[in-house]
């Protein structure tokens, strides 16, 4: 476990910034007034360059190792952020949204494969949970930034890269792990989608959730009157939720079925949803830590079912094949919910979270296993 102190903390570190963006863009937007359907369009782009990030990245990480490939990522990360703060324009940012993503996804796909790796079979639930616990801790404290600084002018963009190169330190120096992996195509997902279907519709679906929360929710809470200091504290504790419950989720997971556990958290959605329709804004705080806890289930659940009877070297093209069914929902997700809340309002988010949550539990119920471990 001593390998994963230094990923440990850069990851903190990366994610305490990379977190603030999705938020920090939708508010501006919406002070911009370019509307919903740009939140979305945003959004979208940057999920698409999450999606096709892995069939580039895997190339640095078979030649340069995971630590050079992190470092490479997170510069990228950086200099798109810069740019974001410097060229404010719709398409501009559609198209630095999407480098940051390609970006993010390399770095995402070189940390998780680490967790992975770091750790025995049996072991990779727990330490994915681990690993989920930091990030949304991480990620949740990120949005207080917006607390100490207004969303204006490009001095956030400034701190976030800032905080982009911080996460480069305790990955300097290490000694450098290469990792066999095997070709990323599109021949190499469709061969993981046979064989683990499910777990691909679960990352495609956790795409789905938290594309939509990262890109929307703060939009809906400005939709219902929220000043950006309350809608940062909303955020904070939806991300809080989401890392706490990956506590509960890491004492459950052994205990119970995979799909009695993401039934059950899809019925808490729909209740939470209902809840929310009709709620006062006090009460959206103590809800959204809720609804971000419960939404948050389905990533490691799917990593962990993916990457569960797999062989060393295909490890990372798991991880990859994962994050692109991630990137995949998360795309989708937003750019239909774009046009949906201009018709309804704040309302319209309710209703595509509900709609995503009886999907999911029809195509949990209807699940089949794979019949055989075999590589990508």
């Amino acid at each position: 476990m001593a390998e994963l102190l230094s990923p440990a903390v850069s990851i903190f570190i990366f994610s305490l910034a990379s977190a603030l963006l999705p938020t920090l863009t939708t508010l501006l937007i919406h002070q911009h007034h370019w509307g919903s359907i740009v939140i979305g369009q945003v959004a979208f782009f940057y999920f698409l360059g999450c999606m096709l990030g892995p069939l580039w990245s895997g190339h640095f990480i078979r030649r340069w190792g995971l630590q050079r490939s992190f470092l490479f990522f997170v510069l990228i990360s950086a200099i798109s952020t810069i740019f974001q703060g410097v060229v404010v324009y719709p398409w501009a940012w559609m198209g630095l949204r999407f480098v940051s993503g390609a970006a993010l996804s390399g770095v995402f796909i070189a940390i998780e494969s680490w967790f992975v790796k770091a750790v025995p079979s049996d072991q990779k639930s727990h330490s994915l949970v681990l690993y989920t616990f930091l990030y949304y801790i991480a990620v949740s404290l990120g949005q207080l930034l917006l607390i100490l600084k207004q969303p204006a002018g490009w001095n956030l963009f400034v701190t976030v890269s800032v905080l982009f190169v911080l996460s480069l330190l305790p990955m300097v120096g290490r000694r450098m792990l290469h990792q066999k992996m095997r070709q990323l195509d599109m021949m190499a997902i469709y061969r993981v989608f046979l064989v683990e279907p499910w777990g691909s519709v679960l990352m495609f679906f956790s795409g789905v959730y938290l594309g939509v929360i990262y890109s929307f929710y703060p939009y809906y809470l400005a939709l219902r009157g929220m000043r950006e200091s309350q809608i940062a504290w909303v955020m904070m504790l939806t991300l809080a939720g989401a890392g706490l419950f990956q506590l509960i989720l890491a004492k459950i997971i052994k205990r119970y079925r995979t799909t009695t556990i993401l039934v059950i958290a899809c019925g808490v959605i729909l209740i939470l949803i209902g809840l929310l329709s009709v709620c006062s804004v006090r009460q959206v705080y103590v809800l959204s830590f809720l609804l971000g806890g419960v939404v948050c289930f389905f990533y490691p659940v799917g990593l962990s079912v993916l990457t569960a009877r797999c062989v060393t070297e295909d490890v990372v093209v798991r991880v990859s094949v994962g994050t692109v069914f991630y990137g995949l929902g998360a795309s989708i997700g937003p750019f239909m919910l774009g046009p949906l809340m201009g018709y309804c309002g704040h309302v319209g988010l309710l209703i595509f979270l509900a709609l995503s949550s009886v999907v999911v539990i029809f195509s949990t119920l209807f699940q089949y296993d794979s019949k055989q471990s075999s590589g990508c």
